[in-house]
């Protein structure tokens, strides 16, 4: 699936470029795929052709990472702004059903921002992969040490460094490979990670977790999916979050997968997705 080549574009918000992928024909349901905090829209990339003959699938970076624009600043609305632009852009709301929204860990905690606004009720669904109702913490980024990677020589010795966060064990080398050469972007003659380092201190304490009054309010039906090794939800979260979740939501686990579920397992995830989305949208 790698082969499938993405159509390449852009959209603007709020003065900063927005990358976007999209597959599949404009006209059908719309699926957009939100990636991590760090990570990309080619995230994506070994995962969204196996819906794009059912579905218009778009992703996007957001601002700060991939190949999208740094800003000064990054404040929640402009992440949720870029969003429904990156749906816009990509199609998406074409179809003539409400699109849907799959969403990994920081792209969740934006998305379901959404879900509980009043644009919410633009979506058909949300499928939270990997998080669920977990307190903020007071100042998650205090202590993080300041940024000084000089860059690398190489695109191979840049790749070579490449980790996932948090770190687990993942066997699929081949996609571990692709997502961390794509990880990069060659500036002033070094290879650099192409996300803004400087990032996470602006965005602050709204999206180091999310309350279950989030939850709660959402305006389109959710799921939820998680892997059962993955550190960030243990039992206990997924306790609260079917606590809160509303009626009719659904509770899915991948078996033998970490946090990063679409990297361990992702023919199950693809199989868990379709199955929740229902074919076709």
């Amino acid at each position: 699936m790698l082969a499938v080549a993405p159509e390449r574009g852009t959209c603007e918000v709020s003065g900063t470029s927005i990358e976007t992928l999209a597959w599949g024909e404009r006209g059908k349901p719309g699926l957009l795929f939100l990636h991590g905090n760090g990570g990309h829209a080619d995230w994506w990339r070994f995962i969204a052709p196996f819906f794009a003959s059912d579905w218009r699938v778009g992703a996007i970076s957001w601002s700060g990472m991939g190949r999208s624009g740094w800003r000064k600043s990054y404040p929640p609305e402009v992440h949720l702004a870029e969003l429904l632009a990156g749906a816009e852009a990509t199609g998406l709301f074409e179809g003539t059903v409400r699109p849907s929204i799959v969403a990994h860990s920081f792209g969740s905690a934006i998305a379901l921002k959404v879900a509980a606004s009043p644009d919410g009720a633009r979506f058909g669904r949300l499928i939270v992969a990997d998080n669920g109702a977990r307190p903020p913490r007071e100042d998650p980024f205090d202590n993080r040490k300041p940024w000084t990677n000089p860059g690398y020589t190489s695109l191979d010795e840049g790749a070579a460094r490449f980790r996932l966060r948090p770190e687990q064990r993942c066997d699929n080398d081949y996609l571990l490979a692709f997502i961390a050469r794509r990880s990069l972007v060659l500036r002033d003659g070094r290879w650099h990670w192409c996300f803004d380092p400087d990032a996470d201190r602006s965005r602050g304490v709204p999206f180091s977790g999310h309350s279950g009054d989030v939850i709660a309010a959402a305006q389109c039906p959710l799921d939820f999916l998680w892997g059962d090794r993955s550190s960030l939800v243990p039992d206990e979260v997924m306790a609260a979050t079917r606590a809160v979740a509303p009626p009719g939501t659904r509770f899915v686990t991948i078996p033998d997968a970490g946090h990063h579920l679409m990297l361990d397992q992702p023919l199950a995830f693809v199989t868990a997705v379709r199955a929740l989305l229902g074919a076709g949208g």
